[in-house]
């Protein structure tokens, strides 16, 4: 399978183009697999899954400061001295950022997602997952697929403020349910069957389809074999629409 180093081919990077050139070997660099030209393999690697099955409980203390944590992945990493830092938290929490992009960019991209959304309030978190975004855009085959999530969010159409008369299902329905918790009379439903719903057709000549039917009383509307009515005051049986 084809790799990537800095978001370029291994090809490519051996003959010295791309934004950074570094040697083969270069232990900075995560090989990254490619799913195709561009584009980051998601699915995670047979290590990974094993990482992932027991997930390590004890983090070295170094990495639960961010002060220590990037003095010491500074002093082994250099320029992508990120990519040293060890996560602290999730199924992966003692593993390097490099061996994330190397063997999960699927959890990556999902990780970084929700952080973009949602934010996160734990301060030591926050950094890692700040400076993990700030890692994974030095490779291109990686941020393509978060910016392909970011991107798909922001383009879908916000009815709420487009109009100021808009409500959503939850909001409708919670407004029913108060009109009916205030009303004085209650509100019962009951199943008209097909032979009751075809003989009230049979009865009318009105023009129309056999499957929907509305009655002229004031009072309701049967549709699709089901029958509404409102109940009457105590001691009184209900009278039916149809």
């Amino acid at each position: 399978m084809p790799l990537a180093r800095g978001g370029v081919s291994v090809e490519a990077e051996a003959e010295g183009e791309g934004r950074r050139v570094m040697a083969k070997g270069t232990p900075a660099y995560p090989n990254i697999v490619l799913y195709r030209q561009g584009e980051a393999r998601l699915k995670c690697t047979e290590a990974a899954k094993s990482v992932s099955e027991a997930p390590s409980t004890v983090v070295d203390p170094t990495w639960l400061d961010p002060k220590t944590a990037e003095a010491m992945a500074k002093r082994s990493g250099g320029e992508l001295w990120k990519g040293q830092l060890v996560i602290v938290f999730g199924k992966y929490a003692g593993q390097t950022f490099r061996w994330l992009l190397e063997n999960d960019v699927g959890w990556l991209v999902w990780l970084l997602f929700q952080y973009c959304q949602q934010g996160e309030q734990n301060e030591l978190l926050k950094w890692q997952k700040e400076r993990l975004l700030e890692y994974a855009k030095e490779f291109p085959p990686v941020t393509w697929h978060l910016e392909r999530r970011l991107k798909k969010v922001q383009s879908k159409p916000d009815l709420s403020q487009q109009d100021p008369n808009y409500a959503s299902d939850a909001e409708l329905l919670t407004a029913a349910e108060s009109v009916l918790d205030r009303s004085e009379a209650s509100v019962s439903t009951q199943l008209t069957t097909w032979g009751d719903l075809a003989s009230s057709v049979c009865q009318d000549d009105r023009p129309g389809p056999l499957s929907l039917r509305e009655t002229s009383e004031p009072n309701g509307v049967v549709l699709e074999g089901w029958q509404k009515f409102w109940e009457q005051p105590s001691g009184f049986p209900p009278k039916p629409l149809v």
